[in-house]
């Protein structure tokens, strides 16, 4: 606690100092229309990482990836048995897509519908969707693939595929959501 304290002083510190520098340096940097600016131009960005401040904290954690993994298995095995490899492996990897959209299209609809609400802002509603509903997409794509391909490599899906899966949904969800704040940058700024 003490440390985490010192660490916000220390911020603190230096936010104060690069605005005094600042202030000496530039001619109008402390002027009241460009530090309403500067606020307004943090608040989109404060907006769009509450998000992605969320799904860090929780650690990613989707409660669904073990009822879907389950799914999978069962759909590969049955249509492995009934008519080859190749074609359980893709009917198991296109029941974890159909499951990761399905999924995806639930809570990106809750997600847009709470961001447009929350924001005033379809435009912030719609990257937010979208953003959920292609990293679950993305997760549910990656848990069916990656423990097949460590158990083809010869290791246990169970100890490694954990962290193959959260860099790979981490990496996508921020690249999604991200990718489309900007590209929406002007309507999320209205």
């Amino acid at each position: 606690m003490r440390n985490s304290f010192r660490q916000v002083i220390a911020v603190a510190i230096i936010l104060v100092a690069l605005f005094v520098y600042f202030s000496i340096r530039v001619e109008g940097f402390a002027t009241g229309d460009n530090l309403a600016n500067i606020a307004r131009r943090g608040a989109i960005n404060g907006i769009i990482s509450t998000g992605m401040t969320l799904i860090i904290i929780t650690g990613g954690i989707d409660l669904s990836v073990g009822s879907v993994l389950a799914l999978c298995g069962v759909v590969m095995a049955i249509v492995m048995k009934s008519t080859g490899t190749v074609c359980g492996v893709f009917c198991g990897i296109g029941v974890g897509m159909l499951c990761g959209l399905c999924n995806g299209l639930v809570v990106g609809t809750v997600a847009l519908l709470v961001a447009w609400a929350w924001s005033a802002n379809p435009s912030m509603g719609i990257a937010v969707g979208l953003a959920m509903l292609g990293t679950i997409v993305m997760a549910s794509l990656a848990g069916s693939v990656i423990p097949m391909v460590l158990r083809g490599m010869g290791l246990d899906p169970a100890q490694a595929s954990s962290i193959f899966l959260l860099t790979l949904t981490d990496m996508t969800g921020f690249a999604i959501f991200l990718g489309l704040a900007s590209a929406l940058r002007t309507l999320l700024a209205a």
